[in-house]
């Protein structure tokens, strides 16, 4: 009798143990889709393909030597940083950026108040925004919507 009532307890102990184990790691691993765009976005630095002005046409030939680059060094307001060399007034040399979602669209915002709405691909990143308007003429020109075309460099 004591024999069966170990051999009982034994089997529900190890029932027990089983379901125990198998519900222990139910965290879900998959990465978010932000963290999925993030990783792409910052893996290598990206040139120019085509840049594309509303107004003044194609501009690539003013900026075939721009470089921009993604990194996850942020602060606590920003997602990275941006470094980009000869952006000229389209891009600041250093910056900070974040994702957000406003009215349904999501955007790279930059810390210098630029939305840039995006579509990532392996490849290549597009980027369209749209330059304020500046009170200093030989700015004033750039205002207006862009699109900047970018590949990886490879």
């Amino acid at each position: 009798m004591a024999y069966r009532s170990f051999y009982i307890l034994l089997k529900l102990l190890v029932s027990v143990s089983l379901f125990g184990l198998s519900s222990c790691g139910g965290e879900d691993d998959t990465p978010s889709t932000d963290e999925i765009f993030i990783s792409k976005l910052v893996e290598q630095p990206w040139e120019v393909q085509s840049v594309i002005h509303e107004t003044d046409g194609d501009l690539t030939y003013d900026y075939e030597e721009f470089v921009t680059n993604f990194n996850k060094n942020g602060n606590h307001e920003y997602d990275g940083a941006l470094s980009t060399e000869n952006g000229f007034l389209a891009f600041p040399n250093a910056s900070y950026w974040r994702l957000v979602e406003e009215a349904g669209v999501s955007y790279i915002l930059r810390s210098d108040g630029v939305y840039m709405a995006y579509e990532l691909t392996e490849a290549s990143l597009n980027l369209e925004f749209t330059l304020p308007q500046s009170s200093i003429q030989r700015v004033a020109g750039v205002a207006g919507k862009i699109n900047f075309s970018l590949t990886h460099i490879q």
